[in-house]
């Protein structure tokens, strides 16, 4: 089971990356990275613990970051619109660890770097096609 939340973070990673580069809604694969790391990490305590050992003050940093969000925003003239903002922020925050605890070998992060040349070409061969005819 664990191994399988794993994967699917990382194809939905794959399909978010392919999503963002043809100017689709990716949004929702957020949100649905996020929901497979939050459930990772409340099966597999331990091993998050020991991940947040590794990048501790990466943590600490975006955590501040956050913070400072959550509290510019009740700042802010329309309140609801900054704090939509700033879980949006944290939404985010919490992809890039999903991603750094995902992607952890270099095979994997090769991987992404094809996925994303290859969409980043029929993006642009999509284009000359259409420019040319």
């Amino acid at each position: 089971m664990n191994e399988k939340l794993l994967k699917g973070i990382e194809y939905l990673f794959y399909l978010m990356i392919l999503l963002y580069l043809v100017g689709k809604s990716f949004e929702i694969l957020t949100i649905l990275i996020d929901i497979l790391f939050i459930t990772y990490i409340a099966k597999n305590r331990d091993l998050f613990i020991e991940f947040y050992r590794k990048f501790k003050q990466v943590f600490i940093a975006f955590g501040l970051l956050i913070l400072y969000f959550l509290i510019q925003s009740l700042f802010a003239n329309d309140i609801s619109v900054a704090l939509k903002h700033s879980f949006g922020m944290s939404r985010f925050v919490i992809l890039l660890f999903a991603v750094m605890y995902v992607f952890n070998t270099k095979e994997k992060i090769k991987n992404v770097m094809i996925v994303s040349f290859i969409a980043l070409f029929a993006v642009n061969f999509d284009a000359l096609y259409q420019y040319i005819l």
